[in-house]
């Protein structure tokens, strides 16, 4: 199984910050074009995902969404087309179009206090992105909690695009993958501190997608995100893990609740 090089490649953010921050209309094209030129198959996708972590997370200036899909985009197609022609190494790279899907698919939706505009053409973007990446999880038999995140990054981008139906389905999948992984592991799954992160969060999410069908029940769905909110911030107390945990999960349920309207009444 062959080895992509992630982590040697930081000499080349200058460059590409450079022509990313210029404002050139041919920026994107200049950046892919350098991300792709190599022979060597594993090196170029190893490429995308160093570029989308580096574009994602690291600042730079003229910051804009659209470089990010064209990243990820770039980087599942030429993962796709390599599993077509390395029969070998095909489920190896199917696998990796599913992660650069999927990580791609995060950065785009809603749930993040990262600086970047977010509009309909990138949310629809990342359900695109979030759906292949369910349907490649599938086909390569990934476990329960692979396929429950996948389900739930796909849920986030449909209610984030009003799709409250389509995301309240999407979100429901999502946790029975989730809590059929948390009860191998003998997981307290329920609403509470001690509950596993990821069980938490998709409960967050139905929470939403319920309150967004605007039925006699939406005040208390509002209620039960605040109530899990709660719950997160009791977890910040179990140790540094879980305040890690605990923060990016409250960062992530506000942010979606804002983007959503959601506010508690």
């Amino acid at each position: 199984m062959p080895k992509a090089k992630s982590y040697q490649h930081e000499p080349l953010w200058p460059q590409l910050k450079s022509l990313a921050e210029s404002g050139s209309k041919d920026a994107a094209n200049e950046i892919l074009a350098k991300l792709s030129s190599g022979e060597d198959i594993y090196e170029v996708l190893a490429l995308h995902r160093f570029a989308l972590r580096f574009f994602t997370f690291r600042p730079w200036h003229n910051k804009n969404l659209d470089l990010i899909a064209a990243i990820g985009n770039s980087g599942v197609t030429t993962a796709l087309e390599a599993a077509e022609d390395l029969e070998d190494d095909a489920t190896w790279l199917r696998d990796e179009a599913s992660q650069l899907a999927y990580n791609c698919a995060s950065s785009l939706a809603p749930c993040w206090r990262d600086g970047f505009e977010r509009e309909t053409p990138h949310l629809q973007a990342g359900l695109n992105l979030a759906t292949l990446a369910t349907k490649l999880r599938q086909d390569l038999k990934k476990n329960s909690m692979s396929l429950g995140l996948a389900w739930l990054l796909k849920g986030t981008h449909e209610l984030a695009l009003g799709k409250a139906n389509d995301g309240g389905i999407s979100v429901a999948k999502a946790l029975v993958y989730i809590e059929e992984a948390g009860r191998r592991k003998g997981a307290k799954l329920e609403v509470c501190a001690e509950a596993p992160y990821e069980f938490l969060l998709a409960k967050a999410y139905a929470a939403m997608a319920k309150a967004l069908a605007s039925t006699p029940e939406t005040k208390n769905s509002i209620q039960d995100i605040q109530s899990i909110l709660d719950c997160f911030t009791k977890m910040r107390a179990l140790g540094p893990a879980s305040l890690e945990a605990a923060e990016l999960a409250i960062e992530q349920i506000g942010q979606m609740r804002d983007h959503l309207g959601l506010v508690q009444r």
